[in-house]
């Protein structure tokens, strides 16, 4: 067996509610992120239904990504948004309220480019 195997899957439930203010299809890396924010947002008073078919995350989009975040932008805004998002990376668990469930993302950064990785034993 390998360990996406042994992972116990979530059920699927039916939504809390009937209707939503907010519907974010994908609830990988850019979906949690802006269900996140936008529910950490004071001026957003709202619900908000995040919809993932891969209830257990291990095979969801994030997953078959290259684990990279990409800094090198033309525009500034661009750079902005990448440099904020590494810094998110790297302080996960702080801007997560120091929640002690929240794991602690382990970042490798060769070549000016961050690289999350799952197993250290894997990464040269």
């Amino acid at each position: 067996m390998n360990q996406r195997t042994q992972l116990a899957t979530p059920k699927l439930t039916a939504p809390k509610q009937k209707n939503y203010d907010v519907v974010i299809v994908g609830g990988a890396m850019y979906g949690s992120s802006v269900a996140w924010f936008l529910a950490n947002n004071p001026d957003f008073n709202g619900s908000i239904l995040v919809v993932e078919r891969d209830l257990s995350y291990s095979a969801c989009s994030t997953v078959h990504t290259n684990s990279c975040i990409r800094q090198q932008f033309s525009r500034e805004i661009n750079v902005r948004v990448s440099q904020f998002g590494a810094e998110f990376v790297k302080n996960f668990r702080e801007f997560m309220g120091n929640d002690p469930r929240v794991t602690e993302l382990r970042v490798h950064v060769p070549c000016g480019q961050r690289r999350f990785r799952r197993n250290p034993k894997r990464m040269p």
